[in-house]
């Protein structure tokens, strides 16, 4: 047997192997998705016209995504048998997100949400709505905390507890009741109508308060008991 005969008769043993590593991987694109059974199928398109249905696609434990028609897929087929084709990756250059720096990874979707884990351990969060369900308790640790709306903030608790001081540059309006435990202490003018009640008296208000000073007179001394004008400063 001559060496060309010897290549070919070769090239003629390991033909079906190599054949069979040929069609063991595929690049495809996904046509249709089923995503209501334990498993994600798809129905590819891996060669012109040779479309493959119920084609499980793995996905890593703790994420899953559904994908978009016309997304590109990496097939494999254990033993080069296309009757039993599986799916190891999905991706979708139409809205991969771009522009990472190196050692950067990301959640995200097509209409712009996402989730950036940046360098620097900055985690970036973009979206329109973002709802948080705790059933038991939302803990925050942190130096510092900054909230920015610039519409309106709401709490719908029974309660609020602040263990150290509170700040507010603006008004503070209450429809009910304040109450303290302590002393009230203002700084500047206390101005209102505000009712303020006692044990003792039952309650007051500053405008009762004021106006009993301005309009007050008392006896000029125990001789003369005529009693004299209000103050000569007014509240």
């Amino acid at each position: 047997m001559t060496g060309h005969e010897l290549l070919d008769f070769f090239n003629r043993a390991i033909r079906p192997l190599k054949t069979r590593v040929m069609m063991s991987l595929g690049r495809a694109v996904v046509r249709a998705i089923e995503d209501d059974k334990n498993m994600q199928t798809m129905t590819v398109e891996v060669l012109k016209n040779e479309v493959l249905s119920k084609v499980e696609r793995f996905q890593n434990y703790g994420f899953t995504s559904h994908p978009f028609e016309d997304a590109e897929a990496a097939v494999i087929f254990p033993q080069g048998s296309r009757e039993h084709g599986i799916i190891i990756a999905v991706d979708d250059r139409r809205y991969r997100l771009k522009g990472l720096a190196k050692g950067e990874a990301a959640i995200y979707t097509d209409e712009g949400d996402k989730i950036v884990l940046k360098r620097g351990r900055e985690i970036e969060l973009t979206t329109l709505k973002l709802t948080i369900n705790a059933t038991n308790d939302t803990v925050i640790n942190s130096l510092r905390m900054t909230v920015n709306a610039s519409q309106k903030i709401d709490f719908n608790t029974p309660i609020a507890t602040f263990s150290t001081d509170v700040e507010i540059n603006g008004k503070v309006h209450v429809d009910q009741t304040v109450k303290a435990d302590g002393n009230i202490e203002s700084l500047s003018t206390v101005i209102g109508t505000v009712n303020v009640s006692t044990p003792a008296t039952g309650g007051i208000s500053l405008t009762g308060i004021k106006s009993a000073y301005n309009t007050h007179t008392h006896n000029e001394n125990d001789n003369a008991p005529s009693p004299t004008n209000g103050p000569n400063q007014a509240i």
